[in-house]
């Protein structure tokens, strides 16, 4: 089963941190940080999944550096 991910808050590099929660619909949205953030080797956001199951055990999250380049498809074959 799939859980979309209903949140993100913004990077930081301290621990114990308030970060603020950007609440996104249909799992879609982002949220951006700064040079002095990415430059570090260790950085903590939260995220927010609505309606996971109570057994789930892994979790995959993906959080990718965008780098400026864009590809349009024409979808799935």
């Amino acid at each position: 089963m799939q859980a979309a991910c209903s949140g993100l808050s913004n990077f930081s590099t301290i621990m114990d941190t308030d970060r603020t929660m950007n609440l996104f619909a249909l799992g879609y949205g982002s949220t951006s940080t700064g040079l002095a953030t990415m430059k570090r080797e260790t950085v903590y956001v939260d995220a927010f999944f609505q309606n996971m199951e109570s057994d789930t055990r892994d979790l995959y999250l993906l959080i990718a550096q965008p780098i400026g380049a864009h590809l349009k498809t024409e979808g799935w074959q």
